[in-house]
């Protein structure tokens, strides 16, 4: 099992989807390539990851716990559908954009168990008195 650099256990990762990556190749002459290679969505036991971008690099961590729903939006085109995940009180979205419909369920479904396992741990652990 791989392991991400803060030791936690990468439970499920994945790039956005080749049927999206290969027409933008082509739009942006190959440029495209770069920003894929960079781009990965992972979930963790304990946290939802992105890491994007080439110059200006976004790395946003979201703790499993503090995610309220998660959302499917298939679509149409191929490699285009997305996952959604909503933190509580509607302060924060993710959005894990271009995934193919069997790559999209399989995130969700991996972000929903991960989810619920990490709340089954933080309510099993004893409270401080």
């Amino acid at each position: 099992m791989e392991m991400s650099t803060n030791g936690e256990r990468i439970l499920f990762d994945i790039k956005p989807s080749p049927a999206f990556r290969n027409p933008m190749m082509v739009v942006t002459l190959g440029l495209y390539w770069f920003w894929y290679q960079r781009t990965v969505y992972q979930v963790t036991e304990k946290h939802l990851r992105m890491h994007r971008g080439i110059l200006s690099r976004n790395e946003d961590e979201v703790p499993l716990v503090r995610l309220a729903a998660v959302k499917m939006k298939l679509s149409p085109l191929f490699g285009n559908s997305s996952v959604e995940a909503a933190t509580g009180a509607g302060e924060h979205t993710v959005t894990i954009d271009h995934l193919n419909r069997n790559d999209g369920r399989a995130f969700a479904n991996a972000l929903n168990k991960a989810r619920g396992d990490a709340r089954e741990r933080t309510d099993a652990s004893p409270s401080p008195a």
